[in-house]
């Protein structure tokens, strides 16, 4: 998870530096909100993170095709969480993209919703995620643990590590 400045976050005076944002929002009581935008094969990611930045400098890149954003505190500019990702639809197709877009409680979600097959806008209230999620077939869990940070782009890192889970019975 990465650390977010304060100058970033919505509520500049809950956070600090080295907190992480999710840990400092939900330990202040403040709900989460995320959106995920999954474009189409040959989409430009120089244009999908312009437009995520529009929304929100707090993005994260899940490969070479999807963007993470984190919509926080941003109801009082944007409207609800539907109106959101209306938005992000409709500035997605101004610049030429063809998008899927989720906005969940939380980034997981988020990720495998817009990933899904469906329509272009979903949106689940924040808690509902499980309901949500329960009739995605589970292969979508490797897609989404697949994905790696688009290695064209300047700011992104390589993975530094990976995660082994063993079972024992």
């Amino acid at each position: 998870m990465f650390s977010v400045p304060p100058f970033w976050h919505p509520t500049v005076q809950a956070c600090t530096v080295g907190t992480p944002l999710c840990v400092a929002c939900r330990s202040k009581g403040r709900s989460m909100l995320f959106g995920a935008v999954y474009a189409a094969d040959g989409s430009a990611i120089d244009v999908l993170i312009d437009v995520a930045r529009e929304f929100s400098p707090r993005i994260e890149m899940n490969g070479a095709r999807a963007v993470t954003i984190d919509l926080s505190g941003l109801t009082r500019l944007f409207g609800d969480a539907r109106a959101m990702g209306t938005e992000l639809l409709r500035t997605a197709a101004e610049r030429g993209l063809r998008v899927r877009v989720a906005i969940a409680g939380t980034r997981t979600a988020a990720r495998l919703l817009a990933c899904a097959a469906g329509g272009p806008l979903t949106v689940i209230d924040p808690g509902t995620e499980p309901a949500a999620l329960a009739p995605l077939p589970i292969d979508l869990l490797a897609v989404v643990a697949d994905a790696e940070p688009a290695p064209s782009h300047p700011r992104t890192l390589a993975p530094s590590h990976s995660l082994t889970l063993q079972c024992s019975s």
